[in-house]
């Protein structure tokens, strides 16, 4: 199978802003070339483009046209985002049926404009997955450790599949695999522990440890293929010695090899 590795160099709509420099570090740290070295198959790249300024709806309007296009030529989409919203640009480019979402994040993404203080569309990125496209029961929240009022109420209300960090067991995900023929799997990179990946937004203290997250890679994908994958929130300005820039090159290069 070929790949597409889809890049999105935006945050919140600004380009090259932010996270949105993630897309841009990971290649010019050689992710082209590690993705193909690990898959052996074709690497196409496919940067979106909607201007330096473009609302939020149609940069994932041009992901959702990139994701089609792989998914048509029957290659695999590889998206790597600067923001979790990016999901609601890729889900609505895949076969419906049978599809789970394995979410990996710090934080639960499922809060709705009501419970929201901020209203970042981030903040509600995973509950919009679940309520348009991927039904909750088909769907896992891993490595969750920063929940708010009001949306912890949700999460512990949902019929999601959750393992917070703080009680993070590889056997537990073994023998709770996805409920799903394929799923779409994200990765807000903010779910490693800061120490060995400061190049985030959000370091609470915490998260799973690298050795943690391929592991549960792996089993996740020994139980069901992946339909699409996304790195996302990775931003380079927040970054020590390239620490988090080399983590994510290292997952990248991983889900290659196992898709």
């Amino acid at each position: 199978m070929n790949i597409h590795l889809i890049t999105v160099p935006y945050h919140m709509g600004q380009k090259d802003t932010g996270v949105g420099q993630g897309p841009s570090r990971y290649l010019e740290g050689g992710l082209g070339s590690l993705v193909q070295s690990a898959s052996g198959h074709t690497v196409k790249l496919v940067p979106i483009e909607a201007g330096f300024s473009a609302r939020i709806e149609q940069v994932n309007a041009a992901l959702t046209g990139a994701v089609a296009a792989a998914v048509g030529l029957g290659a695999f989409p590889l998206v790597v985002a600067g923001n979790c919203n990016s999901c609601l640009g890729t889900l609505p480019a895949l076969r419906p049926a049978g599809l789970g979402i394995v979410w990996f994040d710090a934080h639960g993404d499922f809060h709705t404009r009501e419970s929201s203080i901020s209203g970042n569309l981030d903040g509600m990125a995973l509950a919009l997955a679940t309520s348009q496209f991927v039904d909750e029961s088909r769907t896992m929240l891993l490595g969750v450790r920063d929940l708010e009022a009001g949306e912890r109420e949700r999460v512990a209300g949902s019929r999601m599949r959750v393992i917070p960090a703080a009680d993070w067991s590889d056997s537990f995900v073994s023998k709770n695999p996805p409920q799903a023929d394929r799923v779409y799997l994200h990765i807000d990179i903010d779910v490693i522990d800061p120490r060995v990946s400061p190049g985030v937004n959000f370091r609470g203290a915490g998260g799973l440890s690298p050795e943690q997250l391929e592991t549960a890679l792996r089993t996740v994908r020994g139980r069901c293929p992946f339909a699409a994958a996304a790195l996302t929130n990775y931003n380079p300005d927040l970054d020590v010695d390239w620490k988090t820039r080399n983590l994510g090159l290292r997952l990248a290069r991983l889900i290659s090899s196992i898709m």
